[in-house]
C-alpha cells in the first residue's frame, strides 16, 4: 500500500520467523500533483460609467460573479463578453481561470493561449498556462512559460511557486527550493510556498529543514492536508514516530476515507511495535481497497509477529491467489506454517518460492530451519550454505547454521558462525541465545552468562533459555 510521495526511505526492520523485512517510508505526495493548486487572482479592469458597451457590461458582470465563486454563471457572462469583444485579453484570461475552477483544464489552456496571443506581455496568462503544462507533464513547455512570466513580472509569487513545483517534478530539488524561496520573499505568509519548500527539502532528505517549513505552513493554514502528510513522513524519517502518527492522524481527520493516510499510520504503528493498532488500520485500508496486496502482506507480517500464524496464513494465502507469481508470500506463509509446527507444509511453500525465484536467500534459510526441525540436519546445512553463498551479509543464515552445527555437537564451529552473525547484526537476539548455549557446551561459563543476559535483554524468554542451558550435559 503505497505511502504518498516519491523520495526518501527510512528502514525499520520487522522480523517474522527468521526472515527480516525492511519497512520503507516512501514519501507519496507527488510534487506534480501540487500543480493543481489554482491561482485565484482575477484581472480586474475599471470601466467608465459613461458609454459602457454591452461587452464591458458582460465582462463586469462576469468579474463580479467570479469574485463570488459562482463559476458557471461567470462562465456564461465571459462567453458573451468574448463573443462581443474578441480582442479582450483579460476576458480570455479570466475565463481560463473560471474553466480551471470548473475542472476544464484543456479549455482553460486554450483561453490562456489566446490571452497571450492578444497580449504577449500577459504575465499572469503565461503563469497559468505554465501551471497547466506542468500538471499535464509537459514540463519543458511549463518551464518556458513560467520563465516568461517571471521575466515579465519578477514579483509574481505564483509564477515562482509554480516554477518551483515544476523543478521539483523534474527532480531538481535545489532549484525548486530557490524558486520557493523567491515566492516566500514576495509573500512570507503564503502557506503553499512554505509547504512546497518543505516538500523539496524532503526530496533532498533534509528532514529537519522540511519540518521547519511545514511547521510554519501549518501554523498559517491548519487545514493544509499536504503539509501534514509530508511532515509526518519527515518525522518518520527522523525516527520521531509518535509525531508522525499524530500527523497521519490529522490527515485522516482532514481527508477521511482515504486508504493512503491509514496506510501511512499503520506503517508508523508497526515501526513502533504497536502491531495491534497497525492491524486495525490495515483492516480499514482493506475495507476500502480489498485487493491491496501490499496491505495484506503487511498485515500478515504483523499477525506473524504477534504470534497469530493462522491469521497470517489467511492473509498470505489471499496474496498468493491474487499474485501467484510473487515469491515472498510463499516464504512468509511457510514461516507461519513452521510456527504451527507444520514443517512439511512450510517446506512446500519454500520449494514453490524457490521455483519462482531460485536465488532467494531467505527461502533457503527458512527451508533450512524447517529441515532442522524435522531432523534433516545435512539438508538444513546445505540450505544455510546456499543462503550464505547468495548473501554473505545475511546474519540470520549464520545464526541458523550455527543451530544446525550445535545439533551435531559442533559447538566450536558454531561459535564462528555466531560471531559473524552478531558482527553483522548486533541486535540479533537468537544469535546471542545460541552463542550462550554453545559457550556453555564448551565450558565457557562466564561468556555464556554474558550472552545469556544480552539475549534476555533483547527479548529471549529467560526461563526457556535457562532450562535449555541447564539441561546440557555437565551443567
Amino acid at each position: 500500500m503505497p505511502l504518498v510521495m516519491t523520495s526518501p526511505n527510512v528502514g525499520a526492520a520487522q522480523t517474522f520467523g527468521r526472515i527480516q523485512l525492511a519497512v520503507s517510508w516512501r514519501p507519496r505526495v507527488a510534487l506534480l500533483a501540487a500543480l493543481l493548486t489554482l491561482l485565484s487572482a482575477a484581472v480586474f479592469s475599471s470601466v467608465s460609467c459613461e458609454g459602457v458597451s454591452e461587452a464591458e457590461k458582460r465582462y463586469s458582470a462576469a468579474l463580479e460573479l467570479q469574485g463570488q465563486e459562482l463559476w458557471a454563471e461567470a462562465l456564461a457572462e465571459y462567453d458573451a463578453a468574448v463573443k462581443l469583444d474578441p480582442e479582450n485579453a483579460d476576458a480570455f484570461y479570466n475565463r481560463g481561470v473560471v474553466r480551471e475552477a470548473l475542472g476544464q483544464p484543456d479549455r482553460a489552456l486554450s483561453d490562456y493561449s489566446e490571452a497571450v496571443r492578444l497580449r504577449p506581455d500577459h504575465a499572469l496568462a503565461y503563469g497559468k498556462r505554465g501551471g497547466i503544462y506542468g500538471q499535464t507533464g509537459e514540463l519543458e513547455k511549463a518551464v518556458q512559460d513560467l520563465d516568461e512570466a517571471v521575466r515579465l513580472d519578477p514579483k509574481n509569487a505564483s509564477a515562482h511557486l509554480l516554477r518551483g513545483r515544476v523543478y521539483g517534478g523534474l527532480g531538481q530539488h535545489q532549484r525548486a527550493i530557490e524558486e520557493f524561496g523567491e515566492a516566500i520573499k514576495i509573500d512570507p505568509q503564503d502557506p503553499q510556498a512554505l509547504a512546497s519548500r518543505g516538500s523539496a527539502f524532503l526530496g533532498l532528505r533534509q528532514y529537519r529543514r522540511a519540518v521547519e517549513d511545514l511547521d510554519e505552513a501549518i501554523r498559517l493554514d491548519p487545514e493544509l492536508l499536504g503539509a501534514y502528510i509530508n511532515r509526518g513522513i519527515a518525522y518518520a524519517n527522523l525516527g520521531q514516530l509518535e509525531q508522525a502518527i499524530d500527523d497521519f492522524g490529522d490527515t485522516i481527520r482532514l481527508d477521511p476515507g482515504q486508504a493512503r493516510h491509514l496506510g501511512n499510520r499503520a506503517l508508523a504503528y508497526s515501526s513502533l511495535g504497536r502491531f495491534e493498532e497497525a492491524i486495525e488500520d490495515y483492516g480499514e485500508v482493506l475495507r476500502l481497497e480489498p485487493d491491496d496486496v501490499g496491505t495484506l502482506m503487511s498485515r500478515g507480517l504483523a499477525y506473524g509477529i504477534l504470534g497469530k500464524p493462522q491469521q497470517a496464513i489467511e492473509d498470505f494465502s489471499a496474496v498468493i491467489v491474487m499474485e501467484p507469481g510473487f515469491a515472498d508470500p510463499y516464504v512468509f506463509r511457510g514461516n507461519a506454517y513452521s510456527e504451527l509446527g507444520q514443517h512439511d507444509r512450510a517446506i512446500q511453500d519454500y520449494d514453490e518460492s524457490l521455483r519462482l525465484v531460485p536465488d532467494l536467500p531467505q527461502a533457503y534459510s527458512s527451508r533450512g530451519t524447517a529441515m532442522l526441525e524435522l531432523g534433516r540436519i545435512q539438508e538444513s546445512l546445505d540450505d544455510f550454505d546456499r543462503a550464505i553463498g547468495l548473501d554473505p551479509e545475511y546474519a540470520d543464515a549464520y545464526s541458523n547454521r550455527a543451530g544446525a552445527l550445535i545439533s551435531l555437537g559442533l559447538a566450536q564451529r558454531a561459535l564462528g558462525d555466531l560471531d559473524e552473525a552478531i558482527r553483522l547484526n548486533s541486535g540479533l537476539a537468537p544469535a546471542y541465545a545460541t552463542r550462550a548455549i554453545a559457550q556453555a557446551m564448551l565450558g565457557e561459563k562466564q561468556e555464556s552468562e554474558e550472552d545469556f543476559a544480552r539475549a534476555v535483554e533483547l527479548g529471549i524468554d529467560e526461563t526457556t533459555l535457562r532450562e535449555t542451558i541447564d539441561s546440557l550435559p555437565n551443567q
